[in-house]
């Protein structure tokens, strides 16, 4: 099943970190009958491959199913509890 689509204007591997690297970066999230239920947008992103930790970082902004914004310099999806989280300060 997918869960996330992320597009980027450049992706760069790093094998020995065990991250890539994404430049302009558009992702849709997906619920379990596959539609989409968020949408994020970024200046860049980094992917940690074998945790799945998502990092976003400038102008980011992430609108909901129900059309809902938010805008940050920064968030952090973390699978682990499946929730966003961020220290920066957000605009609703």
């Amino acid at each position: 099943r997918v869960t996330t689509r992320i597009n980027a204007d450049r992706i760069i591997k790093f094998d020995a970190k065990d991250s890539t690297m994404g430049y302009k970066v558009h992702a849709e999230f997906f619920d379990s009958l596959g539609h989409i239920n968020s949408i994020l947008d970024g200046d860049s992103a980094l992917i940690r491959e074998t945790t799945n930790h998502l990092h976003v970082y400038g102008h980011v902004v992430v609108v909901s199913e129900e059309k809902s914004m938010r805008e940050t310099d920064y968030l952090h999806w973390n699978p682990d509890i499946e929730k966003i989280q961020t220290d920066a300060f957000v605009k609703v």
